[in-house]
């Protein structure tokens, strides 16, 4: 049995039928298809509220994805058990993106400037748009939540500033390019 292991989660490779490298990620795709979900037997794992759906895809730091690509084939054709593949891995991963609600022909004409703006200025909410980009606050606030619909910024958790999932903006454009937008 192969396991990879991410951060603190344990991965039963046998549990996907295909693993490719593709655009800066690491893609699993289950076996089945539709509505089916891996069993949580076969993701061992400190975190009990994990649940994958029939693909898991994890965002490799731009520097480190061929390196990731060399260790994980020997890892495949060797005898050990237990890969870890955490520091390749961006802490986020598109297993908490869901594409299928992301309709990219309705996004804001300005949605990928804004996108860099908001990570540019580590802050993101409706103000900050209509302050630095003279939106109004509808458009401001349709923007912000097509952000989170993308994975780019947290949910609202009242007076809490949304979380930025990006440092910088070359890992926001890996997320955008794997979303199709740049």
């Amino acid at each position: 049995m192969k396991i990879i292991k991410k951060f603190d989660q344990y991965i039963n490779l046998s549990s996907f039928q295909t693993i490719e490298f593709s655009d800066g990620m690491l893609i699993f795709t289950a076996e089945f298809y539709g509505s089916y979900e891996i069993p949580q037997q076969d993701i061992l794992s400190s975190n009990p509220s994990l649940s994958l759906g029939k693909e898991l895809s994890l965002i490799i730091k731009k520097s480190h994805f061929n390196e990731l690509k060399n260790q994980f084939d020997k890892f495949l054709l060797s005898e050990e058990c237990l890969f870890d593949i955490s520091k390749y891995i961006e802490v986020i991963n598109l297993e908490e993106v869901n594409t299928d609600f992301l309709d990219t022909s309705s996004l804001d004409p300005m949605f990928v400037d804004i996108a860099r703006i908001v990570v540019i200025n580590q802050e993101a909410s409706a103000s900050m748009l209509q302050r630095k980009l003279s939106l109004g606050y509808n458009r401001a606030g349709r923007v912000v939540d097509q952000l989170e619909e993308a994975n780019i910024i947290g949910p609202f958790e009242g007076s809490t500033p949304r979380k930025i999932h990006f440092q910088d903006i070359e890992d926001l454009d890996s997320h955008l390019r794997s979303l199709g937008l740049i």
